[in-house]
């Protein structure tokens, strides 16, 4: 493959460690031409972790003379995000934390995309969307003696004609509340919907409303453990950039409150999605590419303080986040276990369903929970 086509192959199927050995081929034939390719070999070297050399590699092309100012631009955004991987892994460096990565099996992924996991709190019940041919639709699938059943459609009305997709099961399996775009009764693009579990499987959904829902784009739910917060991503006026993350509450009456930005530590002038609140109703996950990070989207967490005040957003860090853009991520009640989608080299098809066991250091707090049936007097 020619030394030219190098950013090109890196950009369509993401093999850095084959575009490394084109870009130092042909930097070893003629280092002086060579020069203007510092750039995407360094992105190339970032891709399989080695920030060290990236940083090296983007420091040497920032010092040619030639260079115009798009080049300039595009090179210190990059040695801006290398700067950050290298210093924090020199932060997080004897942590023997080994990432390792579990695709979920054939029970569960397919030729199609699977993405958006959501899991109930005692870790037995999976809900995911899968996409065939453009149209997205619930599938799931219950863990019985540690493994997981074929997945299944939704039974009931949630899943019709319409896409649907970025779905969170309460954590008590009872609603699902989800992202239904140009439904006929919108608000806007995309709105938020709520599903019920029956005895018929699950109701035909119902817009969450006009509080919450806007003439914007509104996406990716997360229900509080107690049903009490709902978290979701929308690009409606007054956020602090593009796409905010806000929280609306539930009344007593069963009334969506007025949304309310969760601020500076959470949001920035960039764009926030995918939150997820975990079980000890205080961690929050979700991605962001205004926070400083390795490049496009990562992945954060932040901690709520109070009702009014988050702790300032912690990059998860590589290799969970990497150059490329992270999607969601959700953790089991037992603050160790997380669950997101990747279109790694062993995946079914496209995007698969993976388990990983986080870093110590980025877990949430460990939630117990009980089952149990409560009986009035009379019974």
């Amino acid at each position: 493959m020619p030394i030219y086509h190098g950013q090109g192959f890196i950009a369509a199927f993401k093999n850095y460690s084959l575009a490394i050995k084109d870009f130092e081929t042909g930097l070893s034939l003629d280092s002086v031409y060579s020069n203007t390719y510092l750039l995407p070999y360094s992105i190339a070297l970032a891709g399989t972790g080695n920030f060290y050399n990236a940083l090296a590699a983007i420091t040497k092309f920032l010092l040619i003379p030639t260079l115009n100012q798009q080049s300039i631009k595009a090179g210190q955004y990059r040695k801006s995000s290398y700067e950050f991987a290298v210093d924090y892994e020199k932060k997080h460096a004897g942590k023997n934390y080994a990432f390792t990565l579990k695709n979920l099996g054939d029970s569960i992924n397919s030729d199609a995309l699977e993405y958006f996991p959501s899991l109930t709190i005692d870790g037995n019940k999976l809900i995911f969307t899968r996409r065939i041919n453009n149209d997205e639709d619930f599938y799931e699938s219950n863990r019985i003696n540690e493994k997981w059943s074929k997945a299944q459609p939704l039974s009931g009305k949630v899943n019709t004609n319409f896409n649907e997709g970025a779905q969170n099961i309460s954590q008590d399996g009872e609603w699902i509340i989800f992202t239904g775009c140009n439904y006929p009764e919108g608000q806007g693009s995309c709105d938020l919907y709520i599903s019920h579990k029956t005895k018929n499987g699950w109701s035909e959904a119902e817009n969450i409303g006009p509080i919450v829902n806007t003439d914007f784009w509104e996406s990716s739910p997360s229900l509080s453990p107690d049903k009490r917060d709902l978290y979701f991503a929308s690009a409606r006026a007054g956020g602090l950039g593009g796409r905010d993350i806000w929280v609306s509450r539930r009344a007593d009456n069963g009334k969506w409150g007025r949304p309310e930005n969760l601020g500076e530590a959470v949001n920035t002038s960039g764009d926030e999605s995918c939150p997820f609140m975990h079980a000890d109703n205080k961690t929050l996950y979700f991605n962001s590419n205004g926070h400083t990070g390795y490049g496009m989207t990562d992945l954060f967490l932040s901690q709520k303080e109070n009702d009014s005040s988050w702790v300032m957003a912690e990059n998860l860090g590589y290799p969970i986040n990497t150059i490329d853009d992270e999607g969601s991520l959700i953790v089991a009640a037992d603050g160790k276990t997380a669950y997101y989608a990747s279109d790694r080299s062993d995946t079914k098809g496209g995007l698969d369903l993976y388990t990983f066991e986080l870093r110590e250091d980025i877990r949430p707090t460990r939630t117990l929970w009980v089952k149990g049936k409560v009986y009035d007097k009379k019974h």
